[in-house]
């Protein structure tokens, strides 16, 4: 991160969201994130991290400060969220009764193209993907890995500055997992600011810049993969023995030796 940066961030100060009167997140502050940036959320399962992107989404009720270039993100209307914000569920619902590419141009309204330039433009998002053949697809005739790119393209053709994206890769297999990781790569390279919930840790540790690590709703640890993704982290948060290993071009491999000895939390 670079101290001197003096364009926006994205600030979460103090966030708090609760379920049936228990907090999923306690009072989650983290350091400034900026466009640029693919920063990886992981942690174990129920820690908060979809939560996290469904609170930025203005999805669940939240407590706290959300700030963007100066801007409580709050308080900004649905549609002014809409510019700023793109959200990828974890997959589109197979009930929906739209193609891919109707899917993705409802994504494109709010800027304002003309039908042919917005259709050229929605198609270009499926092509980047590799999903274009699928594009007059309806979305209860897509496995579940189709339907999860499909959501993805939704997201990315609103070209907003945040891209909030949750478990892009979970039902894809190896070749679709690196075809999505090299778009939204290249998608951070442009500028925006990428945050994705990854369960994969070999994957975060390949493409994003900055890890975040969640435990039982608070924050853990905030780093870069070598500083963040470490044996005393897996004990502690994963509750596993394990080896991290770090491979040519800075791949991370995390070799799990089986459960750590089960000691009281605090």
């Amino acid at each position: 991160m670079n101290p001197s940066h003096s364009g926006p961030a994205l600030e979460i100060q103090h966030l708090t969201v609760s379920y049936r009167n228990r907090a999923v997140l306690s009072d989650l502050s983290l350091p400034p994130l900026l466009p640029g940036q693919l920063v990886a959320l992981v942690g174990p399962n129920a820690t908060g991290k979809s939560t996290l992107l469904r609170a930025l989404a203005q999805l669940v009720p939240a407590s706290g400060q959300i700030r963007w270039d100066g801007q409580d993100l709050l308080a900004l209307s649905s549609a002014a969220l809409a510019r700023t914000i793109g959200y990828m569920p974890q997959s589109l619902p197979e009930t929906a009764a739209l193609n891919v590419l109707e899917v993705t141009l409802t994504a494109m309204q709010a800027q304002n193209l003309p039908a042919s330039a917005e259709q050229l433009a929605a198609m270009a998002v499926l092509e980047r993907l590799g999903i274009d053949d699928l594009a007059l697809r309806r979305l209860d005739q897509l496995s579940g890995g189709q339907r999860q790119v499909a959501a993805l393209a939704q997201a990315i053709a609103r070209d907003s500055p945040i891209l909030l994206l949750d478990e892009p890769t979970s039902a894809l297999d190896l070749r679709h997992q690196w075809r999505v990781m090299n778009t939204v790569r290249r998608l951070a390279d442009d500028g925006h600011l990428v945050i994705a919930v990854l369960h994969d840790l070999a994957l975060a540790a390949q493409w994003a810049d900055r890890i975040l690590v969640l435990d039982r709703g608070r924050l853990h640890a905030c780093g870069t993969p070598q500083t963040a993704i470490t044996p005393d982290m897996l004990r502690t948060v994963y509750r596993v023995d394990a080896r991290v290993q770090r491979c040519e071009r800075g791949r991370t491999v995390v070799l799990i030796d089986g459960p750590a000895e089960e000691t009281p939390r605090a």
